[in-house]
């Protein structure tokens, strides 16, 4: 079995709603696949480009993200290991949608499944168990980006990173592996201002600074 074959393998498992296809559109499906490996911290979709065909995650984290015209990012989702990029299926069926209107980065070495637009153009209008999948994943975004705006708007940077830094570390159980520039990219704002902010926890002795590490405690009043 040749790496490609691996790979199909894996699609399968981890989006099963394809193994109700019948066997020749299963051949179709085999033949149409293609496959890319991101490395970390490489830009796989480029905002204000085309989008090739319905993006599958088999393994890693891709991120959804927009730049502000000074260079900040502000991460709008996650996609790890079995989930699908939906803004690449918003462009595919929406002509309106011409080009990408976010960019897609890895967080880490991602290995994705690409089904090109024709192919998922047929599967899509002709399979309503796809039709019902897609949705409910986009319900799903559509929530997770909601909470995202609820945070940025009526929360202060300084609540949001420290409700990241106890998420993150299961509420102070385990070390939170990341630079400062990761979070202010993630919280979308400025890598001084979680400097600050994570200064200011540590005098008060709630984190424990190191390079690329931080660990949190509560320590009692």
């Amino acid at each position: 079995m040749n790496n490609s074959d691996l790979l199909i393998k894996d699609f399968y498992r981890l989006f099963p709603l394809f193994n109700n296809l019948e066997k020749t559109e299963k051949r179709k499906l085999a033949a149409s696949l293609y496959f890319d490996e991101i490395p970390a911290g490489v830009i796989y979709v480029n905002e204000g480009r085309n989008c090739s065909g319905l993006t599958f995650v088999l393994s890693g984290q891709i991120n959804a993200y927009k730049l502000s015209e000074n260079g900040r990012e502000v991460v709008l989702y996650k996609m790890p290991q079995g989930e699908i990029c939906l803004l690449t299926a918003s462009c595919l069926l929406d002509q309106s949608i011409r080009f990408s209107p976010i960019s897609v980065k890895a967080e880490i070495d991602a290995t994705v499944a690409v089904l090109p637009a024709n192919f998922f153009s047929y599967l899509y209008y002709s399979n309503p168990i796809l039709q019902r999948y897609l949705l409910s994943s986009l319900l799903a975004k559509f929530y997770e980006v909601l909470g995202l705006l609820t945070d940025i708007t009526f929360k202060k940077v300084d609540e949001r990173l420290w409700e990241l830094l106890v998420r993150r570390t299961h509420n102070g159980s385990q070390p939170l592996y990341m630079t400062q520039a990761d979070i202010a990219h993630e919280l979308g704002t400025a890598r001084e201002v979680v400097s600050r902010i994570l200064k200011k926890l540590a005098e008060q002795g709630r984190v424990t600074l190191n390079r690329g590490k931080i660990l949190v405690s509560f320590p009692q009043d």
